[in-house]
């Protein structure tokens, strides 16, 4: 091979391999603005379904004279946390903390000046939302904003998942479990452990044997769980062979808390239960300085 076609040859193979770097790096230039282009989509489609979604929340419940009382249909439009924290927050006449409409942040509006003023727009961050309004029309009044928080549920719907500006309401760690008087949850922060041994009095003595159950309270969860390995040692026990694992809410009571299974947003934080008629998964009281726990999950 003389040199000169060595040359040649080399300049080909050299052009030959930029060109096919140059065709690579436009194809994955191209798939980038490609795979932008349909996120942007998909987040316009989002806001613009989310915005639907707001404007007919509010000209079904605000925008008429008369006020919309149709708790079935609520749920269509509000997550059952912030239901659950409206109801907590409003439902005892000797403690009202919520005496107002959170959602007009007020009590009384005239529904037509709703209808004719309502206007919804995107915040900076994704999925929130400010509701503006003017509740009456007057000549001095200052426009109602109310700053949203949607999440969607397992069949992709839109949910009021909390109202940013509203202290009780917008579910941050700083305030979304507000230590009430009736509350107390903070009383019962910790891990509990139940062992069918009174003589392992450690958590690692008790978590090596197998059978154990355990309970977690802390400010933004509250699990309580049994011991997996009962599924392969104990499959014909009941109900001791059986693996829990339940995210709760509580209802306190004196010196005793009961704990109930979420069965809605079950990564919300603990709420309070106000009704009586369902069934605790557990029941946790304190009796001369001790812990006792009664559950149906757990063998005597």
């Amino acid at each position: 091979m003389t040199p000169q076609f060595y040359i040649l040859l080399m300049k080909r193979i050299i052009f030959l391999f930029f060109f096919i770097s140059a065709f690579i790096s436009c194809k994955k230039e191209t798939r980038t603005i490609k795979n932008n282009t349909i996120e942007t989509l998909n987040k316009i489609n989002n806001s613009e379904k989310a915005i639907k979604t707001l404007k007919e929340f509010y000209l079904l419940f605000y925008g008429n004279e008369k006020p919309m009382n149709d708790e079935k249909l609520m749920k269509k439009y509000v997550s059952e946390r912030v239901l659950k924290k409206i109801d907590d927050l409003s439902s005892d006449g000797e403690n009202l903390i919520l005496d107002y409409d959170p959602f007009i942040n007020g009590q009384d509006y005239d529904g037509n000046m709703i209808r004719k003023t309502l206007k919804i727009e995107p915040l900076k961050n994704e999925n929130e939302y400010r509701v503006s309004f003017s509740l009456f029309g007057r000549k001095d009044e200052k426009k109602t904003n109310i700053d949203i928080l949607l999440e969607e549920d397992k069949n992709e719907n839109f949910l009021i998942y909390s109202i940013l500006n509203n202290e009780y309401l917008n579910f941050n760690n700083s305030n979304s479990n507000i230590n009430f008087k009736k509350q107390g949850l903070e009383n019962w922060y910790g891990i509990y452990l139940n062992s069918d041994s009174q003589k392992l009095t450690t958590s690692e003595s008790i978590m090596k044997k197998i059978g154990w159950y355990k309970l977690s309270i802390k400010q933004d969860e509250i699990i309580f769980e049994s011991d997996q390995r009962m599924e392969s040692e104990f499959p014909t026990e009941s109900p001791g062979g059986i693996y829990i694992n339940y995210k709760c809410d509580y209802k306190i009571v004196g010196d005793t808390i009961k704990l109930y299974e979420k069965t809605d947003d079950v990564n919300s934080s603990p709420l309070e239960i106000s009704k009586d008629n369902l069934q605790p998964v557990l029941i946790l009281y304190k009796k001369d300085g001790k812990y006792y726990g009664i559950s149906d999950d757990i063998s005597e």
